[in-house]
């Protein structure tokens, strides 16, 4: 499910940081040569989503946040 507000996208960000995070000890044992590639083949691809799921949700962040500040602009146009 997607989330649909700032805060919402925010707390899967936050979520996907924490799983890159928690994986940076493979990330180092395959840099240092303590993993093959093949080792580290699916570690690789499941960080490289997490990038790319940030990434989706950065945009859809500034996207909402644009939205909202342009109905905040057309709220205070109204009638005097």
């Amino acid at each position: 499910m997607e989330p649909k507000t700032i805060d919402g996208i925010d707390a899967e960000i936050a979520a996907c940081k924490i799983l890159l995070n928690n994986s940076d000890y493979q990330a180092m044992k395959h840099a240092d040569g303590a993993l093959t590639d093949e080792e580290y083949a699916e570690m690789k691809a499941k960080r490289q989503g997490w990038r790319d799921t940030i990434n989706e949700l950065e945009a859809r962040r500034m996207s909402l946040e644009a939205s909202l500040e342009g109905e905040v602009a057309t709220e205070g146009q109204g009638s005097e």
